[in-house]
């Protein structure tokens, strides 16, 4: 058998489609169990790489000539090494691991062979080329020259260590290594990554997408944190920077990185003049993430520094261009803080609920905006507001106890339904006796004074929609008071709201009475529809409206609600569970599947995985698939099997 035959390829000049076929014969060939294949193997590579050498120089010269300007072409820095120093290194026999190691060493600090990717490629099979005893040794002395000199260029070190098998199993490398040196080996590779990268982008900008671009910015972020590891120490990497700058004078990311880094590492001091500096030229920096991380993080630098007159020039940068959520909720709180310096505390409290809406567990949102809040009360006292005014406005801030002295302070001047925000304050600190009190004086006021204002029927509406007072009366004038709103025109729709809120709740408490029940669900979907005609954007209204469509079994018509409440609250396990189901019941079973498959996947409690479990199992039943139905029927044991067991 030829060579060829043994490695099971066609004849090639090629060497590293012969290499491929090795490494794939190498793999299926065990050399304890047989040997002498294994020798025949090894003695058919060798001989195919000797005759893929004598089949290239029969190539027409027009050919060699362009391979030869190819493989310049390929040289990744100012030198190139000419045809002759390579066939020298090609020719030039390695036998022992300290020959390797000192061709190794000799071709990184050779500035005409270290940029030239034909001499590491030569190299590099004449260590392939060994001995198979003293091949491991040999892998391990390349790993460990590399650590210890760290001079090995980025393309060399990848192509080094695919060679060997250990770029992508870090076990054995790390095993092979131990720690220290592997951690440092993954820093190296991580700067070889990097430089790579940014050779690709440079060149080829039109190639590459702008999460591309993202990517490159995380690689610098890891060199960054690479050097620090390294040498745990600012000015060192204020030295390694300048050498990198000096490389590429005009790169304005690699420059936002420094000093993002920087600030973010003990550097605030000697990153200010630079966030500076880069602000002030800004004109000609690209439009893209890193332009808005400067931003932001220059912002945030104001704010500690306490240069707050300087934010408004950053929000208006800032406002042009689009931000994603996260981004948006430190502009908010910069923008705050802002505010708050002109005395505008409102409107940074506005901002400030807005972050803890989007973030609930902000912390730094949460303390700012208990200060303005406090802020915003003593300023409301110096302008000597209305007391009823006051109450109303501090009540929306959460001072709950303040409302309450608010009450107390002006006990004569509050004989109106005003004092729903007292009630209200009551609620929240679980004061319900004087919450009962606060309410009943509002009822008595309202049916001593026959009051069917629109506004008291909106508050006391909200209230009902909170606690449970006195609902008989409530209702009388709940819907005396919506029977002059009914039209959809001139309604508002936060009452109707509530007042679907209010019925649906009851519905769901009285179970003695069947035929009220039934009234207060239908008055519930009434009110729904009429609210839902009028604004079908409204997230809360959706909700609840599809709750009582669903609860009234009319599917159908839950559907439409469901997927615009979805559209803002994907992750809602209850809406998605009603939103199967509603196509279930209306046999539109693909859509189903696809809205219990996602519940599921997000669904913790046993009994509700168990109910999506069967709902599968009956429309895969239906489609007859048998395949599906035995799945979701195992399931379904395993799930009554691990709660019979406790």
């Amino acid at each position: 058998m030829t060579c060829w035959e043994i490695l099971k390829i066609e004849p090639t000049p090629i060497v590293l489609h012969i290499k491929k076929a090795y490494a794939v014969q190498l793999k299926i060939t065990n050399p304890e169990t047989k040997p002498q294949a294994f020798m025949r193997l090894n003695a058919a590579y060798k001989e195919a790489v000797a005759s893929a050498k004598h089949l290239s120089v029969g190539v027409v010269k027009t050919t060699e000539t362009r391979s030869d300007n190819n493989r310049r072409s390929k040289a990744t820095g100012p030198y190139a090494a000419g045809s002759n120093h390579i066939d020298s290194l090609r020719h030039c026999k390695i036998e022992s691991v300290e020959a390797l190691q000192h061709h190794l060493v000799k071709l990184s600090l050779n500035p005409s062979f270290r940029w030239h990717r034909a001499a590491w490629q030569s190299l590099l099979d004449q260590a392939l080329l060994m001995n198979i005893k003293t091949m491991q040794a040999a892998q391990d002395a390349c790993l460990t020259t590399v650590v210890s000199h760290g001079v090995v260029p980025g393309f060399a070190l990848k192509m080094l260590l695919t060679e060997f098998g250990f770029y992508n199993n870090k076990l054995e490398m790390l095993q092979r290594l131990g720690r220290t040196k592997f951690i440092k080996l993954q820093a190296l590779l991580r700067q070889a990554e990097t430089r790579m990268e940014e050779d690709s982008l440079r060149l080829h900008p039109e190639r590459h997408s702008p999460s591309d671009f993202q990517r490159y910015l995380k690689l610098r972020y890891n060199f960054a944190e690479d050097l620090i590891y390294q040498t745990d120490s600012v000015d060192i990497l204020q030295q390694k920077y300048r050498e990198l700058l000096a490389i590429y004078p005009q790169d304005f990311e690699l420059r936002v990185t420094f000093a993002i880094y920087l600030y973010f590492n003990g550097g605030k001091d000697q990153s200010g003049a630079l966030l500076e500096t880069l602000l002030a030229d800004d004109i000609q920096a690209p439009r893209n993430h890193c332009y808005i991380e400067l931003l932001l993080t220059a912002a945030e630098y104001y704010c500690s520094s306490r240069q707050l007159h300087k934010l408004p020039s950053i929000i208006q940068r800032t406002s042009k261009e689009h931000l994603p959520d996260e981004q948006q909720c430190r502009l908010a709180k910069y923008s705050a803080r802002y505010y708050a310096t002109k005395y505008e505390y409102d409107a940074a409290i506005i901002l400030l609920e807005q972050v803890l809406a989007a973030t609930p567990h902000d912390y730094q949102a949460r303390l700012l905006r208990t200060e303005y809040r406090r802020e915003y009360y003593i300023a409301l006292q110096s302008q000597r507001q209305a007391p009823d005014v006051q109450a109303e406005l501090v009540y929306k801030l959460s001072q709950y106890k303040t409302v309450i002295a608010i009450f107390e302070d002006y006990a004569d001047f509050f004989a109106t339904s005003d004092c729903i925000f007292c009630a209200l304050a009551f609620h929240k600190l679980d004061r319900y006796e004087e919450m009962n009190t606060e309410v009943g004086r509002v009822f008595s006021f309202m049916q001593k004074n026959n009051i069917r204002a629109y506004e008291n029927v909106k508050k006391l509406c909200v209230a009902e929609a909170v606690f449970d007072i006195d609902k008989k009366t409530f209702e009388k004038y709940i819907t005396r008071g919506l029977g002059e709103f009914s039209n959809p025109n001139i309604m508002d729709i936060e009452t109707h709201l509530a007042a679907c809120i209010l019925f649906k709740n009851t519905s769901t408490r009285t179970q003695q009475d069947i035929e009220t029940e039934i009234f207060y669900l239908d008055s519930a979907l009434y009110f729904g529809r009429i609210a839902y005609k009028i604004n079908q954007d409204h997230n809360l209204l959706n909700f609840h409206f599809s709750h009582a469509c669903y609860l009234k079994k009319q599917y159908r018509e839950a559907i439409a609600p469901l997927e615009s409440y979805l559209l803002n609250n994907y992750s809602s396990f209850i809406a998605l569970f009603r939103l199967g189901y509603c196509y279930l019941e209306c046999e539109k079973y693909e859509q189903a599947i696809d809205r219990f498959e996602k519940a599921l996947r997000i669904a913790r409690d046993a009994a509700w995985r168990k109910s999506i479990f069967k709902n599968l199992r009956y429309i895969y039943t239906q489609l007859k698939n048998s395949e599906k139905v035995d799945e979701y029927s195992n399931e379904i044991e395993n799930l009554e099997r691990a709660y019979s067991n406790g």
